[in-house]
């Protein structure tokens, strides 16, 4: 799935801008201050940027602020690729531990304190003079630890892409002269597997095998079940799901 597809999906608008609002105020990158400083207009100091709006001034951390972002756009891809290999396979035991692999890099961004934001604030409450000395030294590392996390959530989201591929190639059906195969279409997530399977659970003799990238699942039947007997049980499971499964004769 290309990454642009993924950011049509609302979670990852969602996603970002909680962790861009997150990022933002635990490190400081953005900072809005109503000190009265004789700046007008824009201008730049060393690595930070001051914006004066009105009695207002902005601090944008020139480096902590592009890291904010680029963070911010890998943790969106991550939550709606996760979501997408979810509805592949909803029963799969592996993707608490796939969502769980978003810790790490959480914290170790959490620990980048670029700007001086509420980390900057915590060490200098709890360590006095020697917390100077400490948030020097954490705003040194800030951007190395971004770097970290976002080596780490680049090679999740490859995870999850190699992932959802091959969760969506279906398993060839077994050839066999006793059996017959249909293709079902309108079969386009995990969910809608698991309705058609539940459907047909009582009827002996067929197999649904999924085909997600196609949007579609493979029927394979006894050969003693006529097509217009799986039509029939395709048809029921449309209705009693609200699917709208079809099956293609």
């Amino acid at each position: 799935m290309p990454l642009w597809a993924l950011m049509r999906d609302k979670r990852f608008a969602i996603a970002a801008l909680l962790f861009a609002v997150f990022h933002i105020v635990l490190t400081g990158s953005v900072q809005l201050l109503t000190a009265q400083l004789p700046i007008s207009g824009m201008s730049l100091f060393g690595r930070w940027l001051y914006v004066a709006a009105g009695d207002y001034v902005i601090f944008v951390d020139l480096v902590a602020f592009p890291l904010t972002v680029l963070l911010s756009l890998l943790v969106g891809l991550n939550v709606a690729m996760y979501y997408q290999v979810r509805n592949v396979c909803p029963i799969n035991r592996g993707t608490a531990r796939i969502a769980a692999t978003l810790s790490p890099s959480l914290f170790a961004t959490s620990l980048s304190c670029c700007g001086g934001g509420l980390i900057a604030l915590v060490v200098l409450a709890v360590g006095g003079a020697s917390g100077l000395s400490a948030v020097a030294a954490l705003s040194a590392m800030g951007p190395i630890l971004s770097g970290v996390a976002a080596v780490g959530l680049t090679a999740n989201l490859a995870y999850l892409r190699v992932r959802l591929r091959r969760a969506a190639v279906p398993t060839a059906p077994p050839k066999s002269e006793d059996r017959a195969t249909y293709v079902v279409e309108g079969v386009t997530c995990g969910s809608c597997v698991l309705a058609l399977r539940e459907a047909l659970r009582d009827v002996k003799g067929v197999d649904v095998v999924p085909d997600l990238a196609r949007g579609r699942a493979l029927l394979v039947v006894d050969r003693d079940i006529s097509p217009e007997r799986v039509k029939g049980l395709v048809d029921e499971a449309s209705r009693r799901t609200g699917h709208g499964f079809r099956l293609n004769l």
